[in-house]
């Protein structure tokens, strides 16, 4: 069985704390953020066993709009470097 992995991380401004997957980082702070500010006052709490059970149901979905962004991002570098050669 694989040990659970949590994570804090920033993004878009601000801080955010999630379950670590083989896809990404599903973002627990959007559903916790208020009861638990932070990942360090929701392990004082004892909530991770509600984070695990929340991060089953709620997989992907922050994952996926970073992914649209990066997928973005890297369409728009690709863009700016094939112009480069052209000049």
């Amino acid at each position: 069985m694989n040990t659970p992995k949590l994570a804090s991380f920033h993004a878009d401004g601000q801080d955010h704390y999630g379950l670590v997957t083989d896809d990404g980082i599903i973002d627990l702070s959007t559903d916790f953020g208020e009861r638990f500010p932070t990942l360090r006052e929701a392990i004082a709490a004892g909530a991770l066993d509600e984070y695990l059970g929340q991060a089953e149901r709620d997989a992907g979905g922050y994952v996926d709009g970073l992914i649209a962004k990066l997928d973005e991002a890297r369409s728009q570098a690709i863009e700016k470097f094939e112009q480069s050669l052209e000049t």
